[in-house]
């Protein structure tokens, strides 16, 4: 009998020290059961941190709630969002790696002119290219993007060929038509009307 009250005291014992207790019941398993608590488990059983880039839905995070976390991700934001699904597939614009030598420099892609200097450094006058997609233009760069029809000659660039329409002068022995007639320009245009 000894046996038997001894075998009874170590059980009770043991189930007084937690051994009894449901294996359920563990910290870290996404699950707040009725035996944790926000302080001893805070994984579980805290309310979900809306801005932390996890969407808890087993906490009822949604994207009603808390759209940074939940909401789908947007193509053409130009945030490759991972997390969210969004893939090079799914949207180039956000996740296609950025293209050295497409004269588009795509900083939220990484390029940058240290890796890049085509696409990224700015435009440079006088270079005898008119780079619009660097926003150069005749008003900051003639010399480079010279626009026939502009009113303004733009010499050497212009001239009576190849712009008639900015660098008409009589007595540079072209006739240009509307521009000069025999009555407005008779030494460029002897006997027309």
């Amino acid at each position: 009998m000894r046996f038997t009250i001894g075998a009874i005291i170590i059980l009770s014992a043991l189930m007084t020290i937690g051994c009894g207790t449901s294996q359920t019941d563990v910290c870290g398993d996404e699950e707040c059961t009725e035996d944790e608590t926000a302080q001893a488990c805070p994984q579980d059983c805290a309310p979900p941190m809306c801005g932390d880039d996890a969407c808890e839905a087993a906490k009822d995070e949604t994207a009603a709630n808390c759209p940074s976390d939940c909401a789908a991700a947007v193509c053409g934001d130009h945030v490759c969002e991972k997390r969210k699904g969004e893939t090079e597939t799914g949207c180039k614009t956000d996740c296609a790696p950025a293209v050295c030598g497409d004269r588009v420099c795509e900083a939220y892609k990484g390029e940058n002119a240290a890796r890049c200097w085509m696409d990224c450094d700015p435009p440079r006058c006088g270079d005898a290219r008119c780079e619009r997609t660097k926003n150069e233009t005749a008003a900051n760069c003639p010399t480079d993007c010279h626009v026939c029809g502009d009113a303004v000659c733009q010499a050497p660039f212009e001239n009576g060929s190849n712009c008639a329409d900015d660098c008409h002068r009589c007595g540079d022995a072209l006739c240009q038509i509307p521009y000069e007639n025999s009555l407005s320009c008779p030494i460029d245009c002897p006997g027309l009307p």
